[in-house]
């Protein structure tokens, strides 16, 4: 989804320029919640391949 919110960043830019009258992210507003993730044990990524 960061995708979405660099390319909010360049519509952002493109009305600042003036080259787009509207921009579809004006009033949305992006926010991330960062989890931490963990890598799979070998006995789970085992599981996984014998399915």
């Amino acid at each position: 989804m960061e995708y979405i919110q660099r390319f909010s960043t360049i519509m952002k830019f493109f009305e600042k320029l003036g080259l787009v009258t509207h921009n579809p992210f004006h009033f949305y507003i992006i926010r991330f919640d960062k989890s931490d993730r963990i890598s799979l044990l070998e006995e789970e990524v085992d599981a996984i391949w014998q399915k």
